[in-house]
């Protein structure tokens, strides 16, 4: 359940699925033309020079793994990962090599992937990878989708919007908000985008003025670029991907956030709210996403590939903010957050793959509220100074600056959700 810290994306760059690698098929016809490519050759001369790479990798799955058997007692078989490092030191090059094969395949083409989206007994929506992980019960009234793998989006605006259009420049505590937004989505809230988006940097601004908070923080001014869309997106500028899941909301660096309104008020379900949970979900989204920014200051652009993280922190920072809300509850949120984790627990959800579910997202955020509630605020930010000086990951500052070993930071995890171990 809390196997985590070496997830392999990062909602920076957009991607939404990364539970297992698609499977990938070579192209024969698209390889020559590669082979003729001197930037593709200096690729595979880098791919070549990666093997030791590669195999520590294969050390650090096996750490955490290990840290997955100590929070649920499962037995692990390392014996795998053990025998391809043994076969790594005495053949470095066929190592290399099918790193080269995995990137030729991934240059040439990958199968489709199908995004299951299905309503559950409580009346919200749940998504999953597949039709085959849909419960059978409600498998009939599963939408599925076949995702393409395009990933360009456009910026915020460039992104075209239906209707009368209304766009502010705004003058925050957190840098100048440009913010645009079809008319047609505000019957979908009590709040217009505007107070909600200046209410949620307000909010930010406050949080940010806590004493552990990095004094460069304090006085954040970033160039937001922010858009609300409808449900209908536009094809050619988002990536299917994203029209076909129902995630509410993406960020991209430094400050680009894109808000699907629909999403946000009827939760993908099709339903509608009372407008007073819409802006409170819509808050909560807003926040969610600017803390992605505010993790990519700390960071310095040097966050890595570890999605798990970057949402933990996005999660556990809306948590956090919401005590400096005029519309959230900070108990009430927290209080979401763990409930979903015990539920998730009770119902033997325990993959330790992020998957993007609310029930990940919530998972990921009990790391940060785990610390913060043993050791204080300044101790994450100590780890998070440790992340971006020294280049390591979350797991190894974690390490460097608590002396938390895996198992540690499992019991404090364990103790924060008032678990018995």
């Amino acid at each position: 359940m809390f196997h985590a810290l070496d997830m392999q994306l990062t909602p920076f760059r957009l991607h939404r699925f990364p539970s297992v690698p698609p499977p990938f098929t070579p192209l024969p016809h698209a390889i020559d033309p590669l082979l003729r490519n001197s930037a593709f050759i200096r690729i595979i001369k880098t791919e070549l020079s990666t093997a030791r790479f590669l195999a520590r990798a294969n050390l650090e799955r096996m750490i955490h793994l290990s840290r997955y058997t100590l929070i649920f007692g499962r037995s692990v078989n390392f014996e795998p990962l053990k025998e391809n490092m043994k076969s790594y030191r005495k053949r470095r090059l066929p190592l290399a090599s099918l790193s080269t094969v995995l990137l030729f395949s991934q240059l040439c083409a990958a199968a489709p992937k199908e995004v299951c989206i299905f309503p559950t007994a409580d009346g919200s929506v749940r998504q999953v990878n597949s039709l085959a992980d849909v419960p059978p019960e409600v498998r009939a009234h599963a939408k599925c989708f076949s995702s393409r793998q395009d990933n360009y989006l456009a910026k915020p605006e460039d992104i075209q919007l239906d209707g009368s259009i209304r766009r502010e420049d705004i003058t925050s505590s957190i840098g100048r908000i440009q913010l645009r937004w079809p008319r047609k989505v505000e019957g979908a809230f009590g709040r217009t985008p505007l107070r909600a988006t200046t209410d949620a940097a307000m909010t930010v601004s406050k949080a940010l003025q806590h004493p552990a908070i990095p004094a460069d923080l304090k006085t954040l001014s970033l160039p937001w670029q922010i858009v609300f869309l409808d449900a209908d997106l536009p094809e050619t500028q988002i990536p299917q991907y994203l029209i076909d899941n129902c995630h509410p909301g993406w960020m991209t660096p430094p400050a680009n956030i894109y808000i699907v309104a629909q999403r946000v008020a009827g939760q993908c379900g099709g339903h509608t709210i009372a407008p007073r949970v819409a802006d409170e979900q819509l808050s909560r989204v807003l926040i969610h996403e600017m803390g992605h920014a505010i993790e990519y200051q700390l960071l310095k652009g040097a966050g890595g590939q570890d999605r798990q993280r970057a949402e933990g922190f996005a999660t556990w920072f809306e948590q956090y903010a919401a005590n400096y809300s005029g519309i959230l509850s900070q108990r009430k949120v927290a209080e979401e957050l763990k409930t979903r984790v015990i539920q998730s627990i009770m119902r033997g959800e325990d993959s330790p793959v992020f998957q993007g579910t609310a029930e990940d997202y919530a998972r990921s955020a009990m790391f940060f509220n785990a610390i913060v509630a043993k050791r204080g605020l300044s101790s994450l930010m100590d780890v998070y100074s440790t992340m971006a000086k020294e280049k390591v990951s979350f797991s190894v500052a974690i390490a460097k600056r608590l002396d938390w070993n895996a198992k540690r930071l499992s019991d404090e995890v364990v103790k924060y959700l008032g678990l018995k171990k």
